[in-house]
């Protein structure tokens, strides 16, 4: 039972392997037994597995085997005598520990072995087995801390030699103890010896710096993530960011400064780069969005703000469909949206819905965002108003329009004249001839008054085609608004209030005095027809000054001193499809015998004779305004 016990026991023990390299077999028999004997009666004492061997050659084979665990040495072997036979068995693994035995009492010879790495030495006749075990386990534990602290500064300075932060430290007058090599590396060196002969201060871009440095140093021992700028050898400027701590002797002096110094030139540059990309989307006059894989908007630039009426905040986190793109239709938006998920960049016409429900047209382009691995993460939508734009185009198209429509109007007239001369002439002389009683004088008046009312017509055309003759003199709107104020009121009914608002010192102008008075009074007419249960007309002179800026804003108008006539109502008011047509010839809106259809066209005809613009800004159930603008004299 007790060697079933003790068997146990040894089992449990740990064993350490020994090689013992001694040539005098009466030395290998005491150490075995030795060994033996202190393993047998201590319970913690480790099992020793001993290998002699009388060689060092036979020694060092073992060696190599990689199963040893400790060495017992004698310094004199029958192949090899003194310390050359240590220094051999050091070489071959010199993380196994050797123990020196030798039968000399020889401090200086102890001394050396030590030296050279030996973990112990003992002479022979005067170490015992508890001496000898308690020897070989220092040793085993010795060495392994011994390899472990070699390994750990191995390491420790791969990382210093191989980290991209500068490692340094100085004294405090900036001159280096130790710097590695990516220190050189940041600041431009060839290697750490070129750099040792530079003085740290000295590479800070603003002295300064460093003096503010030194003081935190002295105030609070270290600096931690402090950014600042730096020279290179060459002098070039680059950012740094400097963790470091002060070292100080037992009498608090300051020694030495010692950390870590990173290069941030890269990531300030592109901070820089964002700030500078920031501030112009931002300041953008065009609309930016950027919106996620799903459509969520993420971010507006203020122009988005401006622009739609959609503050950021009531944006930031909805759906981009949900901004009024419901004008195009969804095929028209799943077709935008497969275009984009497939990661291409789509361009095109947008119609919107502002806040205020008004329509926003865009030219707009859409632009895929793209991680590092290439994977689409964000869509930015750039957009340029265009709404102004498509008006003026209109506007241009309506120009264009009138004045084809006016020289066809104008070659029509005349033929169409002669025509009417030769009729009219005809019919003048067939009545001359004809008794008062004959049947076809009536007749023959009824072709003369048709015939008239025809003349009548060929001359408002004529002034619609700017081609009827203008007696123009330089006038005054006001005198001529003011000789009116007498007809108007008659004109128009007790149920409709006329005001008068005329400027005072206001410009002459060149035009045709009967032919401004059609114009007052085919306007103020169409103003009362629009306003049958009555209302107001206000007729309004200034004087107005354009600069450049309505060269592209207006067509016609040109930059220079006008006299504005404005003549509003507040009417019906007219719709965005009339509102295009108001002065082609013959249009017209009421019913069948209630008008030509030529009041407007020789309105719009006489002003553009007297080479000023006439323009109409009108809003249903909110009336409306004819702004003419006539150059001053």
């Amino acid at each position: 039972m007790n060697n079933l016990h003790h068997a146990r026991i040894d089992s449990m023990r740990k064993k350490i392997s020994l090689l013992l390299i001694e040539d005098n077999p009466d030395d290998v028999w005491l150490i075995r037994e030795m060994l033996s004997y202190v393993s047998a009666t201590s319970a913690v004492t480790p099992m020793f597995e001993i290998i002699d061997t009388d060689l060092l050659s036979a020694g060092l084979e073992h060696m190599r085997s990689g199963e040893i665990n400790v060495v017992l040495l004698d310094f004199s072997l029958r192949d090899s005598r003194g310390e050359e036979t240590f220094l051999k068995a050091l070489e071959e693994t010199p993380e196994v520990p050797i123990i020196v035995i030798s039968d000399f009492d020889d401090e200086s010879m102890a001394i050396q072995a030590v030296t050279d790495g030996a973990q112990d030495y003992l002479v022979k006749d005067q170490f015992d087995g508890v001496l000898l075990s308690r020897s070989i386990i220092y040793a085993i534990e010795r060495r392994k801390a011994e390899v472990a602290l070699i390994e750990s500064e191995r390491r420790l300075r791969s990382l210093r030699e191989h980290t991209m932060e500068g490692i340094f430290r100085t004294t405090p007058e900036g001159q280096f103890l130790y710097a590695n090599p990516a220190m050189a590396r940041i600041f431009g060196f060839d290697n750490v010896e070129e750099l040792a002969e530079a003085n740290l201060n000295e590479l800070y871009l603003c002295p300064d710096d460093r003096q503010a440095i030194c003081s935190k140093f002295s105030q609070n021992g270290c600096v931690e993530d402090l950014e600042v700028r730096m020279r290179r050898k060459d002098g070039t400027a680059i950012w740094i960011r400097e963790n470091a701590v002060v070292n100080r002797d037992r009498n608090s002096g300051i020694v030495a400064y010692e950390g870590f110094i990173s290069d941030i030139t890269d990531r300030k540059r592109a901070e820089e780069e964002n700030v500078r990309l920031v501030a112009a989307v931002e300041q953008s006059g065009e609309s930016v969005l950027i919106i996620d894989t799903e459509g969520i908007i993420q971010y507006v630039n203020p122009a988005f703000e401006k622009i739609i009426g959609y503050s950021r905040e009531e944006t930031v986190g909805r759906n981009v469909k949900s901004l009024g793109t419901e004008n195009q239709g969804n095929s028209f938006y799943c077709q935008v949206w497969d275009n984009m998920i497939q990661g291409e960049i789509w361009a095109g016409h947008l119609s919107s819905t502002k806040k205020d429900g008004s329509i926003y047209e865009a030219d707009v382009a859409i632009s895929p965002v793209r991680n590092e691995l290439g994977r689409v993460v964000n869509y930015v939508v750039a957009s340029r108003d265009i709404t102004s734009e498509i008006a003026l185009e209109a506007k241009l198209r309506q120009a264009q329009k009138m004045e084809a429509v006016g020289r066809l109007a104008g070659g029509l007239v005349h033929d169409f004249n002669n025509l009417l001369t030769v009729i009219l002439a005809n019919a003048e002389l067939i009545r001359i001839q004809l008794d008062e009683s004959s049947p076809a004088r009536e007749m023959t008046d009824s072709i003369i008054e048709v015939a008239g009312k025809a003349a009548w017509l060929t001359r408002q055309l004529l002034a619609f085609s700017r081609e009827q003759q203008l007696s123009l003199s330089n006038q005054n709107l006001n005198d001529i608004i003011l000789d009116m104020n007498r007809m108007l009121p008659l004109l128009i009914g007790e149920d409709i209030e006329l005001v008068t608002r005329l400027a005072d010192d206001l410009g002459q102008v060149k035009v045709d005095p009967s032919q401004i008075e059609q114009v007052i009074m085919n306007l103020v007419v169409n103003a009362m027809d629009a306003m049958p249960n009555g209302g107001r007309i206000i007729v309004e002179t200034a004087n107005v000054t354009f600069g450049e800026e309505l060269k592209k804003s207006e067509v016609g108008l040109k930059p220079g001193s006008y006299v504005l006539l404005r003549i509003e109502d507040t009417g019906s008011g007219i719709t965005p499809d009339l509102k295009e047509r108001i002065f082609d010839p013959f249009f017209t809106t009421k019913e069948p015998g209630r008008g030509t259809g030529l009041g407007l066209s020789t309105v719009y005809g006489i002003v553009r004779q007297s080479e000023g613009v006439i323009m109409v800004d009108s809003e249903c159930e909110r009336g409306t305004a004819f702004n003419i603008y006539l150059p001053k004299s």
